[in-house]
């Protein structure tokens, strides 16, 4: 009888673990850890390229010559010339000497040399290094979230999400950015959870929001919606709530933020333009930006004339050329010039040409 209820008693034990097993594993998804690997093979035309820009012959030799026996400045004058020049053809070396620098300084330029080369080489030691972040050099972290986001690295994901539930101030928006990079929908609906939570500070809210809109994840857009029209958020909040409204590329956005530039804050009406941006097959977005070339503001005509640039509104040439010659701020005088010169029609010219 003993035997038979410790059987049940262990069989719904481990039943229950394994329910909060599924659970745990629905809420966050798991990749597998990167293995270490060597660099990819050098992109030839990139490794031409670079061996043009060598002083000599003996270049080559030389530059491998400081990665094996040089000095820390030296290597590190050295990758930040390799880098300018997008030069791959010293990968393997380098790579070798990540493996047994003790240097961290140089370790931290090859972490940019193989990000800039976007080679995951390097994913397993950036994996590590932010899972637990916290007995680390901050300049290594910091190297470690800009490579994973360079080499686009999944498998960082779970460990980067860790980070920002510790809420840690010293590392919050460098994870935020990451997921903005390498996250996915799902992701940004976990972020959304943060929002709620009374210790947040605005600042990493103004964050969350940008992470939002560039993870373009409409399944948050109720809550962004919600929050761009609370007269009672903060504004800088409610600006980048604005401009991710616009990023996520929906187009019931766009009435919201129609609605969204009538308020008073010429700076709320800016990121109001940053989000319609984003339309420029919509012609009531097209009509606001029009109209806002000009708007009381200099900051948002200034805004309204970048978008005319960047849907290319032919239509916006006589607002143009109007504010061209009379607008009082001289800033928003020069931007309709280099506006007009980049419409490339033939009124905006004439009026450039006398």
């Amino acid at each position: 009888l003993e035997t038979d209820l410790e059987n049940d008693f262990e069989s719904e034990s481990e039943s229950e673990l394994e329910e909060v097993e599924v659970k745990v594993s629905s809420n966050k998804r798991n990749f597998p850890k990167p293995e270490k690997k060597r660099p990819k093979t050098p992109d030839k035309e990139k490794a031409e390229a670079a061996s043009k820009k060598d002083e000599s012959e003996k270049t080559s030799e030389e530059y491998r010559k400081t990665i094996k026996y040089g000095i820390a400045s030296e290597i590190s004058d050295l990758i930040d010339k390799l880098v300018a020049n997008e030069d791959p053809r010293f990968a393997d070396d380098i790579y070798d000497l990540f493996q047994t620098t003790k240097s961290t300084d140089v370790k931290e330029k090859i972490l940019v040399y193989f990000g800039n080369l976007e080679d995951p080489c390097l994913e397993d030691f950036a994996v590590t290094v932010l899972e637990d972040p916290f007995d680390e050099r901050r300049a290594t972290v910091k190297a470690c979230f800009t490579y994973v986001q360079k080499v686009k690295s999944k498998a960082a994901v779970p460990a980067v999400l860790r980070i920002i539930e510790n809420e840690n101030e010293d590392y919050f928006n460098d994870a935020l950015t990451t997921i903005g990079d390498i996250g996915e929908a799902e992701d940004a609906v976990q972020l959304t959870e943060y929002l709620d939570k009374p210790e947040i500070t605005d600042a990493q809210k103004q964050a969350l929001m940008k992470t939002l809109g560039k993870i373009h994840a409409v399944e948050t857009w109720d809550k962004l919606v919600e929050i761009a029209e609370n007269d009672d958020e903060n504004l800088f909040v409610r600006m980048y709530a604005a401009e991710a409204l616009g990023a996520m590329e929906k187009k019931e956005s766009v009435p919201v933020l129609v609605g969204l530039y009538e308020e008073k804050d010429p700076n709320l009406r800016q990121y109001v333009l940053k989000g319609l941006e984003y339309f420029p097959d919509v012609l009531e977005a097209k009509a606001v930006i029009i109209q806002a070339v000009r708007d009381d503001h200099y900051k948002v005509r200034t805004e309204a004339i970048e978008a005319v640039k960047k849907q290319e509104l032919i239509e916006a040439v006589p607002y143009l050329t109007y504010r061209a010659q009379n607008d009082p701020e001289e800033k928003v005088k020069l931007k309709c010039y280099e506006v007009l010169a980049f419409l490339n029609t033939q009124e905006g010219n004439d009026f450039l040409i006398e």
